[in-house]
């Protein structure tokens, strides 16, 4: 009777530690490592490897390097839901020394470079990272605003 009564007690103390275990090691050891996909203007080499192009500094004396922005393409006033996403953009970036906020008027040059494949009336935030390179297009609902903050968290957080 003892004999079982320890051996339940193995048994219930290895079920309940095990997965603490587990989650204490990944916890301490483990790390992520998030990816973003490039977008923008691209070129197709000779051995046919796609290669993505950073936004020139010289064309757009706004975008430095070592800095992630988030460039609003508007032609005049934004579409309202638009023009509130900005002030919730503007709130939450406020006291960020690595995330710059932008407006822009779509002329030719800015959307060959930003939205070379996207309608801006429709995808009016575009991510830049801290190398030049456009890392997304988003839209002005709720849900593309969740996903370019944190898309732009990580893009803080890559080197």
């Amino acid at each position: 009777m003892k004999v079982k009564r320890i051996t339940q007690a193995g048994a219930l103390l290895l079920m309940l530690g095990a997965p603490v275990f587990i989650f204490v090691f990944f916890y301490l050891f483990g790390e992520n490592h998030y990816e973003l996909p490039h977008e923008g203007r691209y070129e197709i080499t000779p051995a046919h490897d796609t290669t993505y192009m950073a936004v020139p500094v010289k064309s757009f004396s706004y975008l430095n390097r070592g800095k992630v922005h988030i460039v609003m393409l508007s032609d005049s006033l934004p579409p309202q839901e638009a023009g509130e996403q900005w002030q919730r953009l503007q709130a939450y970036f406020q006291t960020s020394k690595t995330v710059v906020l932008h407006r822009a008027a779509p002329d030719s040059l800015t959307l060959a470079w930003l939205c070379p494949h996207h309608n801006y009336r429709q995808t009016p935030f575009v991510l830049i990272d801290k190398q030049g390179f456009v890392r997304g297009h988003y839209g002005s609902d709720m849900e593309e605003y969740d996903r370019l903050i944190t898309e732009t968290l990580i893009a803080v957080k890559l080197p």
